[in-house]
């Protein structure tokens, strides 16, 4: 789709426009759902974010500077959406003592395993994950900000982002553990 065809879009949607919402919708539809899927618990939650995602986008069209990128304005909207659905969480964090932790001496790097994964099988290790810890993995590997930045999008100390990080890559392990080598 071109930039005049989405721009014109837009102007219909502004408008009201049904017809326009829904090619636009149908348009970025798997651009969101592949942002709020890795934020979610499941695929049901990632379509609740997808639809709130697009509420929001649409009755805030008027934010929308005309000529800018439409589909970056409307990833970070998803992705604001999923961190708000999980502030609360992210800011209390699941308590996992180190007696709970399992040792990984000499284990194969989860880049590795990971790669031996496919998508699906990817994304669901990751929406195991408690809310904060997926939040901070998604945000520090995929999304690529670093521990400062994402202290300051989910208020949270560096030191915590960090250790969320930590923790959320220890459960990642274990998850791949359990999946590539007992078939569980």
């Amino acid at each position: 789709m071109t930039d005049q065809t989405i721009e014109a879009l837009l102007k219909g949607c502004k408008k009201g426009d049904r017809r326009s919402q829904q090619v636009v919708y149908e348009h970025f539809y798997a651009t969101v759902m592949n942002v709020c899927l890795r934020y979610a618990s499941s695929r049901e939650e990632a379509r609740e974010l997808t639809n709130e995602s697009f509420f929001k986008a649409f009755t805030h069209l008027e934010r929308f500077k005309e000529g800018s990128n439409f589909g970056g304005w409307l990833y970070t909207i998803a992705r604001r959406t999923a961190l708000d659905r999980y502030r609360v969480a992210i800011q209390q964090p699941e308590k996992v003592s180190e007696s709970e932790l399992p040792h990984w001496g000499g284990a194969e790097p989860e880049k590795r395993i990971l790669d031996r994964l496919d998508i699906e099988e990817k994304l669901r290790l990751v929406q195991k994950l408690p809310p904060a810890y997926r939040a901070v993995f998604n945000l520090y590997v995929v999304e690529e900000y670093t521990h400062d930045e994402i202290a300051g999008i989910l208020d949270i100390s560096v030191g915590a982002s960090k250790s969320n990080l930590s923790k959320a890559r220890t459960k990642l392990r274990e998850l791949m553990e359990k999946e590539l080598y007992t078939g569980i």
